[in-house]
């Protein structure tokens, strides 16, 4: 075979490429990468990537109040926003733990799941991401002073609708709850696993 042969476009052929061919868009033109750096800012993910994640635990126990409060209770996580206009996904365990003071009374623990952006630390017009999950329900109790825990999951999905969520931007996701009943006591209880939220950043 002559040189002029060797160095002619092999088109559809197959077989083993020499080292000095170049050029191409076959499946091997670019060869294997070695090198770089796949967290560059210039990287552009796919739709549906996590492109960032926060987690957090408490073990303290909060008493909850007759309302909804407008300050901040104990679980909560701080989020450093990696991209603009992404999908949030919050996980939240939690236990929670109703006391009676009385036989056939009834009560339950309504929560939701919250968030404001740290820079402003307003937490009194913060926004609310869901609706409220009955975390708890004690139907008519038998026994006087009864204290019934549960543990208790909540998911919310979605964008974080008027607070800044630019990369870099720091969002205080967190729990806001109340008990209801006249002569309940209610609390986020502390022990066994404790209490976890977990937020992941999802591109749109």
């Amino acid at each position: 075979m002559s040189r002029a042969r060797d160095n002619a476009d092999l088109g559809d052929s197959y077989g083993s490429l020499g080292a000095g061919v170049t050029g191409g868009s076959g499946l091997n033109a670019l060869g294997t990468v070695t090198a770089g750096n796949l967290s560059n800012s210039a990287i552009i993910y796919p739709a549906g990537h996590v492109i960032g994640s926060s987690f957090s635990n408490s073990a303290t126990e909060y008493t909850l109040p007759a309302s909804f409060p407008n300050t901040q209770q104990g679980l909560s996580v701080h989020h450093t926003c990696m991209g603009s206009g992404s999908l949030f996904l919050v996980i939240v365990s939690m236990q929670t733990l109703l006391q009676q003071t009385a036989d056939s009374q009834t009560g339950a623990i309504f929560s939701k799941i919250m968030a404001h952006e740290v820079a402003s630390e307003n937490v009194a017009t913060a926004v609310s991401l869901s609706g409220n999950f009955r975390t708890m329900r004690n139907w008519h109790t038998t026994t006087v002073n009864p204290q019934i825990g549960t543990q208790a999951s909540m998911v919310w999905r979605g964008t974080v609708g008027s607070i800044n969520d630019d990369a870099g931007d720091v969002i205080d996701f967190w729990i806001q709850s109340y008990r209801s009943g006249a002569n309940a006591t209610g609390w986020m209880s502390g022990s066994g696993i404790g209490n976890t939220i977990t937020v992941l950043e999802i591109k749109t």
